[in-house]
């Protein structure tokens, strides 16, 4: 018998929904804090998705779900995380789930931990000496987190997003777990086997894991975008800037085709004319010819002048002797 615990009006096929409102697919209408009415042992698959942190008594409900059970039933249970703003400012929860949380529902004394043997959560491990009074035995397969959006796969691997939700909240929505119920002999080697498997999962993880895929999907489909669109803009400057130089080189050859003696600079657009450049040097080396014409008369005429002085000075010198004597 499979078993849809709260199922509202989204139960999972093949499952009896059980459920306290009164809905199309509701099979049982019950109040699952005053127990669940269904013999003991009759369940082989359970599933519990966002309704166990609405109960009353939490390891009571935990008790009525192992004794509806089976020997190696699976119980799946999704939850909101512990560790989300959204989560405990809500006032209907009056429970919440973290990693730590399975380890509180089987009196195992050295229950199968969530975590690796080099994950720091080992290192913290809650105080579990009341479990021994428990007589429940659901031990933990396999942990699931549904992340936020913005810490999906494509940003952060495992190893990241193990650490950043340690330190960080809002990291993680929900959480999911696979429980397995002991109620008779069962090895260790059992248990691993179990875990390792791909075990059933109601239509809501299905939906929850597509909307992490979809979303992740979405951020690449962005990324994509953006990436075509500064192609597209740097495509589309190589172009314009192609085309500028096309018709810069066209027109260079036009003039080139009218005249002979015109070049143009098919980039800085400069349009020199070798004839004019020609009179230019002309005119200069013909300014220069009449400086050095200048330049000589000049010369000459200070060489006269300094002659004339030199034989009027030779002429008033004997004068000045004869007043002397």
């Amino acid at each position: 018998m499979k078993v849809d615990l709260g199922c509202g009006s989204q139960k999972n096929t093949g499952c009896t929904g059980i459920d306290i409102r009164n809905l199309p697919e509701v099979d049982i209408v019950c109040d699952i804090n005053q127990g669940i009415p269904l013999p003991d042992n009759s369940v082989e698959t359970l599933y519990a998705v966002d309704v166990l942190s609405y109960v009353d008594d939490l390891i009571g409900t935990m008790k009525e779900m192992y004794r509806i059970c089976t020997h190696k039933a699976i119980v799946c249970i999704i939850a909101p995380y512990a560790h989300t703003y959204h989560h405990i400012v809500n006032p209907y929860y009056k429970h919440w789930f973290n990693e730590y949380t399975p380890l509180f529902f089987t009196n195992c004394p050295n229950p199968r931990l969530p975590f690796d043997e080099s994950s720091p959560y080992r290192a913290s491990l809650p105080n579990l000496s009341m479990n021994e009074t428990l007589d429940i035995d659901f031990r933990l397969l396999k942990t699931e987190f549904f992340y936020s959006p913005v810490f999906n796969e494509s940003m952060y691997d495992l190893d990241e997003r193990e650490v950043i939700r340690q330190i960080q909240p809002n990291v993680v929505n929900e959480i999911m777990y696979h429980l397995l119920v002991i109620k008779g002999e069962v090895t260790e080697e059992e248990i691993e086997q179990l875990a390792l498997e791909s075990l059933e999962v109601p239509m809501q993880a299905l939906e929850k894991r597509g909307m992490e895929s979809s979303e992740e999907k979405g951020n690449i489909e962005k990324k994509n975008a953006h990436m075509e669109i500064n192609n597209k803009s740097t495509k589309k400057a190589k172009s314009s800037k192609s085309i500028k130089t096309n018709k810069r080189v066209k027109v260079a050859r036009s003039l080139r085709k009218k005249n002979g003696k015109s070049i143009v600079h098919p980039v800085k657009k400069l349009k020199v004319n070798k004839i004019a450049i020609k009179n230019r040097l002309q005119k200069n080396k013909n300014v220069s010819k009449d400086k050095s014409a200048i330049q000589l008369g000049s010369n000459q005429q200070g060489k006269g002048n300094g002659k004339s002085n030199n034989r009027d000075k030779k002429q008033q010198l004997p004068k000045q002797n004869e007043q002397t004597s």
